[in-house]
């Protein structure tokens, strides 16, 4: 008897639809690798705005600039969703809150608060 071969599958990743617990994994992840990625250009800017007035002032001018903005926005962003997805980990840690519907629906909850912390973002930093 022959035995079949097994070859590679070939996965259309635009064509799979995560679950909403798989989303809110990716983004904690990305979130994490964003705030991690930004730590010496923050600390950076800390050292200069305690540096001199001049600095302190230079940087000041710089926040007003829309990519900047646009950064702290984003960082603010990953700080919040990162802090939020990790308190809902820290409880299936303990066993709570595993079942698959209490799942989706923390995972709801913590894109949601994610979201609506980033218009409040936006609302404080672009308005």
């Amino acid at each position: 008897m022959m035995q079949q071969q097994q070859r590679p599958k070939f996965l259309n990743l635009l064509k799979i639809r995560l679950p909403v617990t798989g989303i809110t994994s990716i983004l904690h992840r990305i979130s994490g690798a964003l705030l991690f990625l930004a730590i010496p250009a923050l600390i950076y800017v800390f050292h200069l705005s305690l540096e001199s007035e001049a600095d302190f002032n230079l940087l000041g001018q710089w926040v007003a600039l829309p990519w900047v903005k646009l950064i702290a926005t984003l960082l603010a962003w990953a700080l919040w969703h990162h802090l939020l997805a990790g308190i809902r980990y820290l409880f299936t840690d303990v066993a709570l809150g595993l079942e698959l519907v209490i799942a989706r629906r923390t995972a709801w909850i913590v894109n949601a608060l994610s979201i609506v912390g980033l218009v409040g973002l936006i609302g404080v930093l672009w308005l």
